[in-house]
């Protein structure tokens, strides 16, 4: 995943944006979104037969993701990934139905099956353009798992649940953005889509972010304070670029000629690497075997919030500060005690 990011990234600078597109499409963000569905899905594990045999499924197909993309970058057909994503949802939606988890839960899990079904059934029925196909997969699975891990996520570090009536709604709307898509069009699908990201705002929580940031400087330990702000910070970074995205998708569905690709990057590094950016840091010492630092700071959310500013201006400056937002999140749990900008820690 991280070797076509970066082959993705550099091809994109000598004017094979197509190549770029299908790769990242097709390989980077599939994988990407299974590489953080597959560990939040059996988190919920429980010791059972039947807990052991969800696990082993699981896994299998992840792989099975990883193998049908690497089949749809040689047969250049979306089939097989669509396929892929669609076992995939059998996971999550088999683990809701798993005795011994919590409502809200159980709800998150039927969301993120939810949004593989969807978007692997859109690729299997409609013959779309790379860009419109990237734009589908972004809209019903990206957002999607962002919808589904959100909705329990961040009300749970702060010893809340969200209502069930909300998690149903986005239920609802993931369906309906994919039925629009299949039996309507491209416009009605824009307009249902501009419309979630908008509505998602007090359904996963994020209107209650300013009370989060109270009881994160409550804390009396530093890093853990700096910790539990870097997590609110990010989503509040992230609510900004929900709600730019919303409204520049809805005006799409209304009409303005707004570029595929400038909703396809507005979508993708305002909203979905700037979640990838939130929930990292707890994932990345487990990847790179290093004891975390723990550096917390805002420095990766401010470039990365440039990145997705400047892209329409000038792509190559954006990628070049996504670059940077990667590095300084490495930072974060390198294991060293250097002081970073921005920090958290005071």
């Amino acid at each position: 995943m991280i070797a076509g990011l970066l082959v993705s990234l550099y091809i994109v600078t000598v004017g094979l944006k197509i190549l770029h597109g299908v790769i990242m499409f097709s390989l980077v963000v599939p994988l990407l979104i299974t590489a953080v569905a597959g560990p939040y899905v059996v988190s919920g594990l429980r010791a059972s037969a039947k807990a052991e045999a969800w696990l082993l499924f699981s896994i299998a197909a992840e792989w099975l993701i990883l193998v049908a993309s690497i089949m749809t970058l040689q047969l250049k057909s979306y089939l097989y990934l669509g396929l892929s994503l669609v076992i995939f949802s059998i996971s999550p939606i088999w683990g809701a139905a798993l005795t011994g988890l919590k409502s809200d839960v159980k709800l998150s899990y039927l969301i993120l099956g939810t949004a593989f079904l969807i978007s692997g059934l859109t690729l299997m029925l409609l013959k779309l353009s790379v860009f419109h196909a990237a734009l589908a997969l972004l809209t019903l699975l990206g957002l999607g798992a962002i919808y589904a891990v959100t909705y329990h996520s961040l009300p749970a570090t702060f010893e809340e649940r969200q209502g069930l009536a909300w998690g149903l709604l986005l239920e609802l709307l993931l369906i309906a953005e994919a039925l629009s898509l299949l039996a309507v069009g491209y416009k009605p699908f824009l307009l249902i889509s501009g419309a979630t990201d908008v509505i998602s705002l007090p359904a996963l929580g994020l209107t209650k972010l300013r009370k989060f940031v109270a009881v994160a400087k409550a804390s009396k330990n530093p890093v853990a304070r700096a910790g539990e702000l870097y997590f609110v910070d990010g989503h509040i970074f992230s609510a900004v670029f929900l709600i730019i995205t919303g409204l520049v998708t809805l005006l799409g569905g209304l009409g303005l000629d707004v570029p595929t690709l400038v909703l396809i990057h507005l979508l993708a590094l305002g909203v979905l690497v700037m979640f990838v950016l939130i929930h990292a840091p707890l994932m990345l010492p487990v990847i790179l075997r290093w004891p975390s630092a723990r550096r917390y700071n805002l420095t990766p959310y401010v470039l990365e919030s440039v990145a997705a500013v400047v892209w329409p201006v000038n792509p190559h400056v954006a990628f070049f500060f996504l670059g940077l937002s990667i590095v300084f999140l490495v930072l974060i749990v390198k294991p060293t005690k250097e002081p970073l900008p921005l920090s958290l820690i005071k």
